[in-house]
This record gives C-alpha cells, sequence and structure tokens, in this order.
C-alpha cells in the first residue's frame, strides 16, 4: 500500500529573486503476513524472523522510499547596464530515513540526508554566451544511497564534492 502527496511552490521575491521549494510525505507499507525473505550474511536484521531465518516483511516501508523529501532553490540575476546579467543560484536536496532493502536492518538504513550546489556567474544577452563556477555537493556530505547485500556488505556512495568552470554559447 502506498499514498503520498507533493507541493511546489515558485516565489518571485522580485523581478531578479526567485525562491522556489518542494515537499514530498509518502506511506508506504508492505501488508503481506506470509512474505518473507532472506537477509544478507553481514546485516543486523531488526525484522521478526520465520522458521527458516527469513526476515518478515509485513508492516516494512517501500524499499528505497523515504517517508518524506524536501528541496529548496534561490535563483537571482543582477542586471548589468549593458543590458547583461550575473546570476547565483543555489539548491538544496533533502531526504528522511530510508531502507535500502525490503528487510529492515541496521546496515543499510539511511538516516536523513542533504546535498547542495551552487553556482555563479556572468551572462552575455546579446552574444549567447555565459561563463560560470559551480559546486556541487558543496559541504561534501558523504550519503550512502544504495547497497547489495551479498556476502561482502556492498554500499555505494553519493558524489564527493566537486568544483568547476562551466561556459555555454547558443545559436
Amino acid at each position: 500500500v502506498g499514498y503520498g502527496v507533493e507541493m511546489e511552490l515558485d516565489f518571485a521575491v522580485t523581478e531578479n529573486l526567485v525562491l522556489s521549494g518542494g515537499f514530498g510525505y509518502n506511506k508506504t507499507e508492505i501488508n503481506d503476513a506470509t512474505l518473507s525473505v532472506p537477509g544478507g550474511p553481514l546485516v543486523t536484521i531488526l525484522d521478526p524472523l520465520d522458521a527458516n531465518g527469513f526476515a518478515i516483511l509485513d508492516g516494512n516501508p517501500f524499499q528505497h522510499a523515504p517517508e518524506w523529501t524536501a528541496n529548496f532553490e534561490f535563483d537571482y540575476t543582477h542586471p548589468l547596464a549593458s543590458g547583461n546579467e550575473l546570476y547565483l543560484f543555489s539548491d538544496w536536496k533533502f531526504k528522511g530515513e530510508t531502507n535500502d532493502f525490503l528487510y529492515e536492518n541496521i546496515e543499510y538504513t539511511t538516516d536523513t540526508q542533504y546535498e547542495g550546489g551552487l553556482k555563479f556567474g556572468y551572462r552575455n544577452i546579446d552574444r549567447n554566451y555565459s561563463i560560470g563556477f559551480f559546486g556541487r555537493n558543496i559541504t561534501d556530505e558523504d550519503n550512502a544511497i544504495g547497497g547489495i547485500d551479498f556476502a561482502n556488505n556492498t554500499g555505494y556512495v553519493n558524489e564527493p564534492r566537486v568544483y568547476g568552470v562551466e561556459a555555454s554559447y547558443s545559436f
């Protein structure tokens, strides 16, 4: 069983400043008292076990389905006398506790996570080009985003902090 709601809001504070945000609530639950699966050999299973030692999934949330998500964006442009502009943009995303597997366990249940980005630069409106600087995962968060429960407890994480330069030309 699953249901939820999502909301998004864009608010033009001024002609040059736009704030955007979103929030999602997601309620998921496995409703099957007979459904069970074997857990990985190296994880600490939190669910009750059946006679075969399999994790009973009844009542668990869906895999990779956080109960809530949120995002926030800030977009500001500063017009120059020449008709061109400077820009500043930042985006942030958040997600609540998430189970990576159908069975609940200590090793692959992630706590609330967040990640943010930042861009700033110059746009030449007349000549259709822009140049700027960007950063992704600017707080250098280490967020587990998934796993494989074979015999080796393999997990994978988000990208590390990245900075760079971007340029574009439109024709």
